[in-house]
C-alpha cells in the first residue's frame, strides 16, 4: 500500500521491498528462535486469548475507559481491537 502511494523517484520504490524483506526475515528469526516481538505478542493475543470469552469479557467489562497514546502509530489490527 505504501509502495503504491509513493510519489518520489521510481527507482526508490525498491526501499519498500527491502524493508518488507527485512521485516519478514526478522519474523522468521523470531519464530525459529522462539522469540516474541511486539507484533507476535499482538498476534498471539488476538488469535488465542481474545477468542476466549473469559478473557475478552473480563477486559471489556473490567475497565470503563481506555486511554490510547499515539493512536496514529498503531497497526490496523490494533485499531480493530480498540473499536
Amino acid at each position: 500500500r505504501l509502495k503504491a502511494a509513493w510519489a518520489g523517484e521510481e527507482r526508490e520504490k525498491r526501499i519498500y521491498d527491502e524493508a518488507q524483506t527485512c521485516a519478514s526475515r526478522f519474523r522468521e528469526y523470531c519464530l525459529t528462535h522462539n522469540l516474541l516481538d511486539f507484533s507476535l505478542q499482538v498476534e498471539v493475543f488476538l488469535n488465542h486469548l481474545w477468542r476466549l470469552p473469559l478473557c475478552r469479557d473480563y477486559l471489556l467489562h473490567r475497565y470503563v475507559h481506555l486511554f490510547v497514546d499515539n493512536l496514529e502509530e498503531d497497526t490496523p489490527v490494533a485499531h480493530d481491537l480498540l473499536s
